[in-house]
């Protein structure tokens, strides 16, 4: 048997409920409904109203009280305020991002080292985060720009200078260098230092394969003397 128009319209104002609840809008006239679509207007022409529900029923809605905002004043309305062009502005962007998921996964906790240097596209330049700002904190608007050569590039009139200690990650210039400019299709490098793999490095015994997931590394792991000078 086919379903009926009231079946429909009560099915389409559930999706409408669920959508809204998600995205903090309230459904119950058709004036709220420019960023729904159809379900929301058959959920208004039921004349059927949603209230938002926050996590709790005994807790306010915080997004209505103190809402707090992922992206800079400077950077709303995917505003450029380096003035560079689009395709680095759009590097700028994802080197940010990567930098930020990487610490919701665990890594960059300590700034030792840790690398994620991403390719400009079409250029022999690169973005690497700056030394003394942790993954969470990087932007688009604060990670440096580097070429080949390993000299910073000032962001607004493209100057250029030798890398120094103070602002950049020395130990990650040479790396990224070699391999940006020996295999051009490499996009994004990172070199990072999860917890995990810190405590399980200092142990004598190193890493045992006491696990399938260990297993795979089994005599595959080596250390190397590194000159760090």
């Amino acid at each position: 048997m086919a379903p009926t128009a009231a079946a429909i319209a009560s099915l389409l104002a559930m999706v409408a409920a669920a959508a809204a609840s998600a995205s903090g809008v309230a459904v119950g006239e058709a004036g709220n409904c420019s960023a729904m679509g159809k379900a929301c207007e058959a959920a208004a022409s039921a004349d059927i109203a949603f209230e938002v529900i926050p996590v709790s029923p005994n807790t306010p809605d915080r997004r209505k009280i103190d809402p707090a905002p992922t992206v800079r004043p400077e950077h709303t309305g995917g505003r450029n305020p380096l003035g560079v062009a689009d395709e680095e502005w759009q590097a700028r962007t994802e080197a940010a991002a990567l930098h930020r998921a990487l610490f919701l996964h665990g890594m960059g906790s300590d700034l030792a080292a840790q690398c994620v240097i991403h390719r400009i596209p079409g250029r022999e330049e690169y973005l690497v985060g700056e030394w003394g700002i942790y993954f969470e904190e990087q932007t688009a608007s604060s990670v440096l720009r580097y070429d080949f050569e390993g000299n910073i590039i000032n962001g607004t009139d493209g100057t250029r200078r030798p890398a120094t200690p103070d602002r950049s990650n020395m130990g990650c210039l040479p790396i990224a260098s070699a391999i940006m400019e020996h295999r051009p299709e490499v996009q994004t490098i990172i070199h990072a230092h999860p917890i995990s793999v810190m405590a399980v490095g200092g142990l004598k015994q190193g890493l045992l394969p006491l696990s399938q997931a260990a297993f795979f590394l089994y005599d595959q792991v080596s250390r190397e003397e590194y000159d760090f000078t």
